[in-house]
């Protein structure tokens, strides 16, 4: 089968002993040693209007405004959320799901995976907070991991 192919070429591609880890995508979020995860926003300083990821240009204002940079923890609640049960061309088992989530902390909606644990979709309203996990192997990078929200008290 097609995922079988691509996790065992992925598995072939990684050198032996790799054991590097790191984020799929840089400049979205940051991680501690103790677990805690933010994201790294935008924040137009004339309009006050919040981006993820964050944008070089306010979509409202456009270029004259500043654009400040900014991290906020990513608890929040299900705005909706689908389940997707073929595996993608990164390398991510079936099922897995992704959604939009009402960030708590700031007026914002992002776009984001759900953890393993929450592979079924997560219903509207449902509070989650981020936790980092495994996303996929890379053949140069090693394992990457990458922000995933979880229903507020599960472990990722």
């Amino acid at each position: 089968d097609m995922e079988g192919i691509l996790t065992n070429q992925l598995q072939a591609d990684t050198p032996a002993g790799a054991v590097e880890a790191s984020a799929f995508m840089e400049g979205v979020f940051e991680s501690e040693a103790g677990g805690k995860v933010r994201l790294l926003v935008g924040h137009c300083s004339s309009c006050g209007a919040y981006s993820f990821p964050r944008r070089d240009v306010c979509q409202h204002c456009g270029p004259d405004a500043e654009i400040a940079s900014a991290s906020v923890e990513g608890g929040g609640h299900v705005y909706a959320s689908t389940v997707v049960h073929v595996p993608s061309p990164v390398g991510i088992k079936s099922p897995y799901a992704y959604g939009y989530v009402d960030l708590d902390q700031i007026p914002l909606r992002v776009f984001g995976l759900f953890a393993r644990a929450d592979a079924e979709g997560l219903a509207p309203g449902t509070p989650v907070r981020l936790v980092t996990e495994a996303l996929c192997q890379d053949s140069k990078r090693g394992e990457l991991f990458t922000y995933k929200f979880t229903r507020l008290g599960e472990a990722a």
